[in-house]
């Protein structure tokens, strides 16, 4: 029987930090990439031990639309 270990945190913080470091250094599209693969946060309906909403994985990485100056 194969096991799967699941460490949804480390993985959603793990993103959550690479994001950010995207963002910081003008490489926001790799993170668009990401979105464009699916990519997100893992969420409870995933793994009953994430911490992370349905809604918050599915709306993490999707990009903002650019607000009017």
């Amino acid at each position: 029987m194969v096991r799967l270990a699941q460490e949804p945190k480390q993985f959603n913080d793990f993103l959550h930090q690479l994001c950010k470091f995207c963002l910081q250094n003008d490489l926001r599209s790799f993170c668009d990439f990401l979105a464009t693969k699916g990519i997100t946060l893992i969420s409870k309906t995933e793994a009953a031990d994430s911490d992370v909403a349905e809604e918050e994985a599915r709306s993490f990485l999707v990009k903002s639309e650019p607000k009017p100056e």
